[in-house]
């Protein structure tokens, strides 16, 4: 799915892609409802992650259309305390990074006359939670960055969760703190698979050929759950 500002459809959407999208989301499964009779699984990335267990747990403007199955990888369903843990010294040059490339998808808009030149005060220094202060809360509906972080994280949700579903994540995550999904009170049908290693979507192995563990679980877990 291409989020807002993506693919084809760049310069339809109103609001700018955030943590929150759960409506849209939910859009797409019921247009996917609509055109397949087969199952519909959903499998959301990091803030897309958390995105998908929002709309799974009724959160932003809920209730929506929802998949059949859903896995969610390394989500960070606390944004307030993920804005701080990017902001921390030790994790400063991928804060940095990240903020360059949002900063750099509001210029092209600029550019393209998407928005109004010069709205939002921006600089390519700032830290993700100034980012989401400046321009993600009165872009996309928020009083401020707080009101942005309080709503759209899923941790307060995830107790409403009642869709199959897997949430692989590692205790090591440098910007998601696993205490936050450990300490969460889950639904019925969720399943939280906790590795020591893996970092932020890393998870490299030495025992399989590629090395690469995630699509491995990623394939064990689909199968899991179509099972149902």
């Amino acid at each position: 799915m291409n989020h807002r500002g993506c693919g084809q459809g760049r310069g339809l959407a109103r609001g700018p892609y955030h943590c929150g999208v759960a409506g849209d989301l939910g859009a797409v499964f019921a247009e996917a409802r609509c055109r397949g009779k087969g199952s519909i699984v959903a499998l959301g990335f990091s803030l897309s992650g958390n995105a998908l267990l929002l709309n799974l747990g009724e959160g932003h403007d809920g209730p929506h259309p929802k998949p059949d199955l859903a896995i969610a990888v390394n989500p960070p369903v606390n944004l307030g305390r993920c804005s701080c843990l990017l902001g921390s010294p030790i994790n400063r040059p991928y804060d940095l990074y990240f903020v360059h490339c949002a900063v750099s998808l509001v210029r092209d808009r600029e550019a393209a006359g998407f928005i109004p030149k010069g709205h939002y005060p921006l600089r390519n220094l700032m830290t993700l939670r100034g980012f989401d202060d400046a321009y993600i809360a009165p872009a996309g509906g928020f009083r401020d960055g707080r009101d942005y972080y309080d709503r759209c994280s899923a941790s307060a949700h995830l107790s409403k969760i009642t869709t199959p579903t897997v949430i692989l994540h590692s205790e090591d995550d440098p910007f998601v703190d696993a205490r936050d999904l450990k300490a969460a009170k889950l639904g019925p049908n969720v399943h939280l698979h906790m590795e020591a290693r893996g970092g932020h979507m890393g998870y490299v192995s030495r025992d399989l050929p590629d090395r690469r563990w995630l699509n491995y679980a990623l394939g064990h877990y689909l199968d899991e759950l179509l099972k149902l």
